[in-house]
């Protein structure tokens, strides 16, 4: 509930058309500090999205699966504190 309610608030999403399948465990964002739990959903029944609060979300845009699988898309980037991770660049965005 929490994560389509934060989608609802940042992006406008209608929870009504997402279906959920569960969480994943939780991951450490070394960059932030933060904890993080990935939610797995299928957005079954799309409808329009876009920023809400420019305070909260710069950009949103949909990518399809296949962009983010294919390997070409994928990247490593440096933080500004020096951290190295994983990237995709898609549709112009990093």
């Amino acid at each position: 509930r929490a994560a389509l309610r934060e989608a609802e608030e940042e992006t406008g999403l209608d929870p009504a058309g997402v279906q959920l399948f569960g969480v994943l465990p939780k991951l450490y964002i070394p960059v932030s500090g933060f904890v993080v739990t990935p939610v797995l959903a299928w957005w079954r029944e799309p409808t329009p999205v876009g920023v809400v609060d420019p305070a909260e979300t710069a950009r949103v845009f949909t990518v399809p699966v296949a962009d983010l699988t294919d390997p070409a898309n994928r990247v490593t980037t440096i933080h500004p504190s020096g951290h190295r991770g994983p990237a995709f660049l898609v549709e112009s965005a990093l």
